[in-house]
């Protein structure tokens, strides 16, 4: 009996397993390949409305942002943010797991004077290190871009995950609406799992 304990303890639990079972995939010869999911045409965009109600500050607003604010709790008490197609939050609990590639954007405001107030993206690593990037809206305002209230970025670009979040300063009483055109999306665990099977299918079938 003691001796069959002792074979039990020194069987690999599941978690070591799975844990050997990925990293063997890693090291495989077969690529481990990141499969970006594409979306519908009429289900890829992510439409924010961003309101600054204070009447006489520039208040900056985040969108984005789950390890930096997940229920927006650090927002300012003059900004609001919707998302059109969910809420704000069901987007930055969505990149928990997930993560999504923006091409192309649309920028209307009131006034514009918002077009001069620079966007600063961010993405923050676990070792605390944050890379910033500067997006200049007025660089966009272009002669095909005639509309004195709206810009038109279709080469705009941005990998978002639960790291990246953007901050925009909103002059008083601004009111904007930006479109984010989403091209694919990307699930890590569902990826895992593909090149996973894929892996050890391709393995069964030679046998």
């Amino acid at each position: 009996m003691k001796q069959k304990r002792e074979k039990l303890r020194e069987r690999p639990t599941f978690w070591h397993r799975l844990k050997n079972r990925i990293k063997k995939l890693l090291q495989s010869k077969i690529k481990y390949r990141i499969e970006f999911d594409t979306l519908e045409p009429n289900a890829s965009t992510l439409t924010f409305h961003v309101i600054n109600n204070s009447e006489t500050e520039i208040v900056t607003a985040r969108l984005f942002g789950s390890v930096e604010d997940l229920f927006d709790k650090k927002q300012s008490e003059f900004i609001s943010v919707n998302v059109l197609e969910s809420s704000h939050e069901e987007v930055k609990l969505q990149t928990l797991s997930d993560a999504f590639f923006i091409r192309g954007m649309k920028f209307c405001v009131n006034n514009p004077n918002q077009f001069r107030n620079n966007w600063n993206i961010y993405r923050k690593r676990m070792t605390g290190d944050m890379m910033i990037i500067s997006y200049e809206p007025i660089k966009d305002r272009t002669a095909l871009n005639n509309l004195p209230n709206q810009v038109d970025a279709p080469d705009f670009e941005l990998m978002v995950d639960k790291s990246t979040f953007i901050e925009i300063p909103l002059n008083p009483l601004e009111d904007l609406t930006i479109i984010f055109q989403i091209a694919a999306e990307f699930n890590f665990f569902e990826s895992i799992k593909r090149s996973f099977w894929r892996v050890y299918g391709a393995r069964k079938n030679k046998k």
